[in-house]
């Protein structure tokens, strides 16, 4: 699952420590904080419904979804 998504920051919930994507087509991928932080990502700069973010999905081990990985934030 190496194709690249490009979603929006739907809302991130630090506390809980996870958050939603949502693509242009109005799909949602789960982001955990602990992936964002293994792609040095500040989650202090995060805006819900404008940052943007480029990344791949891949399994969860903890359910049968999909989540957000190797995230990179776009200018």
């Amino acid at each position: 699952m190496s194709e690249r998504h490009i979603g929006t920051l739907k809302f991130m919930h630090l506390t809980r420590g996870y958050g939603f994507l949502v693509t242009a087509t109005g799909e949602n991928h789960f982001v955990h904080l602990r992936d964002l932080e293994e792609s040095s990502i500040n989650c202090d700069l995060l805006k819900d419904g404008v940052t943007k973010f480029e990344y791949t999905l891949q399994p969860d081990t903890r359910n049968k979804t999909l989540k957000a990985v190797a995230l990179k934030i776009l200018d």
